[in-house]
């Protein structure tokens, strides 16, 4: 954007959003560029995920990835004119989908280590306990009363 070429600035943020597709900064940055270079069809594909990438990031990411698995199902009834929509909305799906995963790994690790916690050492007492009992009892009938 620096050096003036819009193209090659619009094919930097669009290599930036197919890493990380939820950055609405660079969604903005790429529909104004397209704006600087009078691309009707661009500013409109950036601002249909500029704005609903806002939203998705605003929401859990099962919800979000499922709200663009539905753009692409719309793309499936009747295919947009801009093939960018249906391909970032697949990335975007993909996105928020592994993020879920993530996140539901992350909750049952955490489940895991207090389960493991809890279990590996309430044992301990309940198997000392447990001889104790044991050796009382034995102790009580083998040893003679006064």
């Amino acid at each position: 954007m620096g050096s003036g070429d819009l193209d090659v600035a619009i094919n930097s943020y669009e290599n930036a959003l197919i890493n990380w597709p939820s950055d609405n900064e660079t969604w903005e940055k790429l529909f104004g560029t397209f704006e600087k270079k009078g691309d009707t069809q661009g500013m409109n594909y950036s601002a249909f995920f500029g704005k609903r990438v806002i939203w998705a990031n605003s929401m859990r990411p099962r919800i979000a990835a499922g709200a663009f698995e539905n753009v692409g199902l719309m793309n499936a009834e009747t295919p947009f004119q801009d093939t960018r929509i249906p391909e970032a909305a697949e990335r975007l799906t993909t996105f928020f989908k592994q993020r879920q995963t993530s996140k539901d790994s992350r909750e049952v690790s955490q489940l895991t280590k207090e389960e493991t916690i809890f279990d590996n050492y309430l044992i301990y007492p309940a198997v000392v306990v447990s001889i104790g009992v044991t050796v009382y009892i034995l102790m009580s009938k083998f040893t003679p009363s006064k």
